[in-house]
């Protein structure tokens, strides 16, 4: 019952503080910019960027992870008995940091680090009751489509690498109107597989 309490209050409060560093972001238009070097400098970089597009969403998400926080205190009573609070309270907590950072990455590898992050968690989470065989058939299909859908995103990136020589999205920013308009199109048409499969988009909606 504490790991429960615990965990639901650390995502409340990380998800208060997520707000509010967004919420200032979109009232002042600052955007925050700022690079931690990985241990592959030039190939994978945490290179983080909070502008105001990527505000709205910072914030969204963390209003959803608000309320859900607080509503989770009550509704996981019912597991009390049956199923690990610390493996529920570990990965909803690593659900949500993975979804922050995911509009934070400005960097293509850290990108695909962080959405697999996000997809793993996500999965576990699906398969949390894992009692109930459609639960694990859920989760089967889950992992099977999400990880189509991150074949395609990746071959965007590498594509948009092939175009710039950077994994870097400022360069891919600065060299958008340069890149050859065959490459755009395939570029947009994983795109748009690979995030679309993710976004439940009729007809790859599937999963859902």
């Amino acid at each position: 019952k504490w790991a429960g309490t615990l965990a639901h209050g650390a995502a409340f409060l990380g998800s208060f503080l997520a707000l509010s560093i967004a919420t200032k972001v979109l009232l002042s238009g600052q955007g925050i910019a700022f690079v931690v070097p990985g241990v592959f400098p030039g190939i994978l970089d945490f290179s983080f960027r909070l502008d105001g597009l990527a505000a709205f969403f910072f914030g969204l998400i963390a209003l959803i992870a608000l309320v859900s926080s607080l509503y989770g205190l009550s509704y996981q009573k019912h597991f009390y008995g049956t199923y690990s609070l610390e493996n529920l309270g570990f990965f909803y907590n690593g659900l949500i940091a993975s979804l922050l950072l995911v509009t934070l990455a400005n960097q293509a590898l850290f990108f695909l680090l962080v959405w697999e992050c996000m997809s793993l968690t996500s999965y576990f989470l699906v398969i949390y009751e894992y009692r109930k065989k459609e639960n694990i058939r859920a989760g089967f299909l889950y992992f099977l489509m999400t990880h189509i859908g991150t074949l395609f995103i990746t071959l965007a990136f590498f594509l948009a690498y092939q175009a710039t020589g950077s994994f870097d999205f400022d360069a891919w920013r600065a060299s958008a109107g340069t890149i050859d308009p065959m490459l755009q199109t395939a570029i947009l048409a994983c795109v748009l597989i690979g995030f679309g499969i993710k976004a439940g988009i009729i007809p790859v909606h599937i999963w859902l």
